[in-house]
């Protein structure tokens, strides 16, 4: 668990499931993403970010907010492994529901991300990267 002034980046919950899904069939959020996500895609993303905390003790973090313990998205670290000179690699990388932006929350949360990952020496290099729709 990472923790912020305002923030609580956690492992994620069965619980996370609804706000998750709303958020990733908002067509605000999903704007410059290939596509809002149904439920089902949804659950198969929370399982590839679960699988990914078990596998190399980190990933994609659940974000609630200290004032009221609610579900905001998520931020965190992707392994990727694509077709590309730079690839593969560890990539940072953020979510948050529309009602959430604009407050520093993602700033906030991705740098506390990059320094649990320096205190840890979790790798030695990040990306940051989007989609050419982007």
């Amino acid at each position: 668990m990472i923790e912020t002034e305002r923030l609580i980046l956690r492992p994620w919950r069965e619980d996370d499931i609804p706000p998750f899904a709303e958020m990733n069939s908002d067509e605000e959020v999903m704007e410059y993403l290939p596509k809002c996500l149904s439920w089902e895609e949804t659950v198969q993303f929370y399982n590839r970010i679960v699988a990914e905390h078990s596998t190399f003790g980190y990933g994609l973090y659940a974000v609630e907010t200290k004032s009221d313990g609610s579900f905001i998205g998520y931020v965190g670290f992707h392994h990727f492994d694509f077709e590309e000179e730079f690839s593969p690699g560890v990539e940072i990388g953020w979510r948050l529901a529309g009602k959430h932006w604009n407050k520093g929350y993602a700033t906030e949360a991705a740098k506390a991300c990059i320094d649990y990952a320096r205190r840890h020496r979790l790798f030695n290099e990040i990306y940051s990267f989007t989609t050419v729709c982007n």
